[in-house]
């Protein structure tokens, strides 16, 4: 067991160890399939204004990877059926303190870019614990950059904001010289207790059900395809992002109100036509994103540690189906998929008859609906956060992201393979993106699918016609997913 980590003297170091889980299991794989792309790491960079008193933020930090077990977390056995996570009861998180304040704003911001770069590519030992690094960049006297790089094997979306409260609350109470009194947490191990529990037999029973009859992917007409990637060309991804504005979000709220669905719901109707219309298909198959915390875990919002799975969603474009109706067959079939969304995506992909052909789909759409931090924890540190960049890249194609807040929903492709998508000003130019026009649903809910002009013919001019080539308007269409229009 010394061998796993420098630091560790022996089996007295292991607090604990169980099973990794599917999710782990295919982040690390193709972490290890392409090394240096950042594929499944996290990172963000802040602008931390405020006077920072460093050992207080070192030792916060500490205590992060004290309270919370996957930060003391190793991977090994990786290479056999039943790799293992190995708890640590102490790990040393590597950190970093450059001084920059010679330089000029403007060099400042250019190297803050290629450092960020440099950080990713540095990658991750999964036989060291913790996979995550901070780095602190002192720009003036009272500013400073901070960077914080972390594998997704650790960590998902809705523990970000639980980790940096944490670490704030923490630090406010070294400021104190006091002990930080957090309440109890619980652990990831938890939760993979939990996964053990559950009825593997049924869920496959339904996923074999569900993918009946499914035996090939959705095409997209990009200008090449994934499997025919060079076996020496390196992983390259970019990203754009748009936002509606607050009237065009409102009715959007409006609509999903009246309608008694969710956004998830509307979003993935969304994207589940631009995808029939422009394959000339009426079913479509398409990932999407479930946050995986179970309702009946006690405890779980507070805990650390990847909770998400990626889950093919089968959509069947009933064009004969009133909208409303139509949204509300999704929201039902969504609630009886719940009850198997825990199976592994490895596992749900060998029911299928696409299991040979390298993956059920290209595309995944993550809806991201989990609480933000507070600003008492930056009051009661003394610190302002301004966050100036973030990175997160997974192994798809083309991945988009739907970040709602109080009053904006925010579309964002976060993820698209240059090799597989096209270069970027093709997906960033608003000027040439058409609109899936989405709360029209809302405004013809009484209508059939085709018989709304800007479902069915504007919608085939907009993607398919004016002779376009065929890579261009799919690869146009992203940044603008949704237009809302004003209810009649």
């Amino acid at each position: 067991m010394a061998a796993m980590n420098p630091s560790s003297d022996g089996k007295n170091q292991v607090e604990t160890l169980y099973p990794v889980t599917g999710i782990q299991r295919g982040m690390i794989f193709h972490s290890l399939l392409s090394p240096e792309s950042g594929v499944y790491v996290l990172q963000d960079g802040a602008r931390l204004s405020g006077s920072l008193h460093i050992e207080a933020f070192w030792q916060a930090w500490d205590d992060v990877i004290a309270r919370h077990a996957v930060f003391r977390s190793l991977f090994v056995r990786m290479d056999t059926a039943k790799p293992v996570q190995v708890v640590l009861r102490r790990a040393s998180m590597p950190r970093m303190l450059l001084d920059w304040r010679d330089r000029s704003a403007a060099d400042q911001a250019l190297g803050f870019e290629e450092f960020l770069r440099e950080e990713r590519a540095r990658g991750f030992d999964f036989g060291k614990a913790p996979l995550m690094r901070v780095v602190l960049i002192r720009c003036t006297e009272d500013a400073c950059f901070f960077v914080w790089t972390r594998h997704h094997v650790l960590l998902d979306g809705w523990s970000g904001p639980i980790v940096l409260r944490d670490m704030l609350q923490c630090y406010a109470a070294r400021l104190q010289g006091d002990e930080p009194a957090l309440p109890p947490v619980g652990s990831y191990q938890d939760y993979v207790r939990w996964l053990g529990a559950r009825d593997h037999a049924a869920a496959t029973g339904f996923w074999q059900r569900y993918l009946h009859g499914f035996d090939s992917r959705t095409p997209l007409p990009l200008r090449s395809t994934a499997d025919g990637r060079r076996a020496d060309e390196h992983l390259v991804f970019q990203s754009c992002q748009t936002a509606l504005s607050v009237v065009s979000g409102n009715r959007l709220r409006a609509m999903a109100r009246d309608l008694r669905i969710t956004l998830n719901v509307v979003v993935q109707a969304a994207w589940a036509l631009l995808l029939a219309r422009y394959t000339d298909r009426d079913e479509v198959l398409f990932g999407t994103t479930v946050s995986g915390r179970p309702a009946d875990m006690p405890g779980v919002e507070g805990i650390v540690g990847p909770f998400i799975n990626s889950i093919p969603l089968r959509v069947h474009v009933r064009t004969d189906r009133r909208l409303d109706a139509w949204l509300r067959e999704l929201q039902d079939a969504g609630l009886e998929r719940s009850s198997y969304e825990f199976l592994p995506l490895a596992d749900i992909q060998a029911q299928c008859a696409m299991a040979d052909q390298g993956g059920l789909f290209d595309t995944l759409l993550v809806f991201d609906n989990y609480p933000l931090g507070s600003s008492d924890d930056e009051r009661m540190s003394g610190l302002r956060a301004e966050f100036v960049s973030s990175f997160s890249y997974n192994n798809y194609p083309l991945t988009l992201m739907v970040v709602p807040d109080e009053t904006i929903p925010v579309s964002q492709v976060p993820s698209f393979d240059v090799a597989v998508c096209g270069a970027r000003p093709a997906l960033t130019n608003p000027t040439v993106a058409p609109a899936v026009t989405v709360s029209c649903l809302g405004e013809k809910a009484k209508s059939t699918i085709w018989t709304s002009p800007d479902l069915a013919t504007g919608t085939t001019r907009s993607f398919g016609g004016g002779g376009a080539e065929p890579s261009a308007p799919f690869t146009r269409m992203v940044p603008v997913m949704f237009e809302c229009r004003e209810q009649k």
